[in-house]
């Protein structure tokens, strides 16, 4: 944790001391973190996450929590509350509370698209309750780490649980054609944070979520992926038993036809079977066939299901309008955009298990 606190520490001074105006760290407010809630009176809640330098270098997280009518004057808020300078350009994370997302975040999403201090790495993510509850969660004794949250969030980018966001996506998302925001959606209980899954919006709205195997599999179709884990139960030699696939590469392909109003996703993953009951013959080649048949049935059916909801949402996350975009000449977004809900969408899955374990 010191070690954690003088790296940040020194990537903060840097910057001020070598500035035109010099700034000492202990005499500004760091904005790591901001979170936003709709109250129940229909005003907005703004709460920044900051760490507190000690002595030692130890880091202390703290927030401040403001509320106001709308959004472009939380900053304000917070640095009349606040006896040192608020510092924006390091924020890290912005959360958004379920209610917040449910209900509008396109005054935010502009105000944060013009502000030249926020780097567009920045991670944004939505919580299961208030981003005020999350925030402060992590000033208590269980995290204690202001970038806990956007460690979390890279992480599971990183092992490609999550499919790739930031900021930048965001953006290019929100304000692209034929594409619609996803973002990571977290919860927890008391002090506790953890990944939920994927936030999926419809606009400026959010409209429904995806837990964690949902969201491995959303990232498969959308995209492919080089890694992740998924939990499922297999039937073999009149037993049940409960599987663990590592994805160890999984390539994707899509195929556009205009004329039959179809798209076809083909995902081929080449896997390790992690973890598997001690019945399970992984040296018989047909009992490893059957493992492998029942695993491509569930993703497929479960792939399939994703993609049929998100049609009937009339939301696209995955992008299918956008690829259909890319090989069409003379593109007719509204007429694709009216014939998306019942258009044949079909994903299929194919699994290969190449390895089944260290003592294979």
């Amino acid at each position: 944790m010191k070690k954690r606190s003088l790296l940040v520490l020194l990537m903060f001074s840097i910057p001020f001391l070598s500035s035109c105006s010099s700034f000492v760290i202990d005499d500004v407010l760091v904005v790591q973190g901001i979170g936003l809630d709709y109250t129940k009176d229909g005003k907005i809640r703004g709460t920044a996450l900051f760490p507190l330098f000690r002595e030692s270098t130890t880091e202390e997280p703290s927030t401040i929590s403001v509320t106001t009518d709308n959004t472009y004057n939380i900053l304000q808020k917070i640095n009349e509350k606040s006896a040192l300078r608020m510092v924006e350009g390091q924020t890290r994370i912005l959360l958004f509370g379920k209610a917040y997302a449910k209900h509008n975040i396109e005054e935010i999403i502009h105000s944060f698209s013009r502000s030249p201090s926020l780097g567009r790495r920045v991670h944004v993510a939505v919580v299961d309750g208030k981003a005020e509850t999350m925030l402060q969660a992590v000033t208590k004794k269980d995290v204690k780490e202001s970038l806990y949250i956007t460690d979390l969030i890279e992480q599971n980018i990183h092992t490609e649980n999550l499919p790739y966001t930031n900021l930048h996506v965001f953006f290019s998302n929100y304000y692209g054609k034929g594409r619609d925001v996803f973002l990571p959606y977290l919860g927890g209980e008391k002090n506790e944070i953890k990944l939920k899954g994927l936030a999926i919006f419809d606009k400026e709205r959010l409209v429904t979520t995806l837990n964690m195997k949902e969201t491995f599999l959303f990232k498969l179709i959308r995209s492919g992926s080089k890694n992740g884990l998924y939990h499922t139960f297999i039937k073999a030699e009149g037993k049940k038993g409960a599987v663990v696939l590592r994805n160890l590469y999984a390539r994707q392909s899509m195929t556009y036809s205009k004329k039959n109003n179809s798209i076809k996703v083909d995902v081929h993953i080449n896997g390790l079977l992690k973890e598997y009951p001690a019945w399970v013959n992984a040296k018989d080649r047909k009992q490893v066939h059957n493992i492998e048949d029942q695993i491509k049935n569930e993703l497929t059916k479960n792939g399939n299901r994703i993609v049929q909801d998100m049609q009937k949402l009339q939301v696209d996350p995955i992008g299918f309008e956008d690829f259909a975009r890319s090989k069409t000449r003379h593109f007719d977004w509204k007429e694709f955009h009216s014939n998306y809900p019942d258009m044949d969408i079909k994903v299929n899955i194919d699994v290969k298990l190449t390895q089944t374990g260290i003592g294979e």
